[in-house]
């Protein structure tokens, strides 16, 4: 437990907003609509991720999503095949909208979509 308050004072020390820039490994960094402040998300607590595409918004529900979050807190989404990243042929998802946590929603600022073992990084 020391450990990760000492990584999360660390992330604070540098952050230009006085937000964390990082969190620790099993986090990731957003902000909710009651708490807009950026905040270190326990990733178990995320229950949906929403991906925003051109032509719609698609919900992929965490129980069939594999995710983790990489050393600089970006959320890292490990998608199964390119359909669920693309609706139709012109449908592409350019990020993540949101993550839906059982505290509410938090908005992801950057998101790392690897496909088909080939990353493609993102900024939402």
């Amino acid at each position: 437990m020391a450990i990760l308050n000492l990584l999360l004072i660390a992330c604070a020390v540098f952050s230009v907003s006085g937000e964390p820039s990082c969190c620790p490994a099993g986090y990731v960094l957003g902000s909710s609509i009651n708490q807009p402040n950026a905040q270190c998300w326990n990733k178990e607590n995320v229950t949906d991720i929403v991906l925003r595409c051109r032509n719609t918004v698609k919900i992929v529900e965490n129980k069939n999503l594999n995710f983790e979050v990489d050393e600089d807190g970006r959320l890292v989404l490990l998608l199964p095949n390119r359909e669920v990243i693309y609706e139709d042929g012109d449908s592409f998802c350019q990020g993540v909208e949101a993550i839906v946590g059982k505290n509410g929603r938090a908005s992801v600022q950057r998101v790392a979509l690897i496909c088909d073992e080939q990353p493609t990084r993102m900024v939402g």
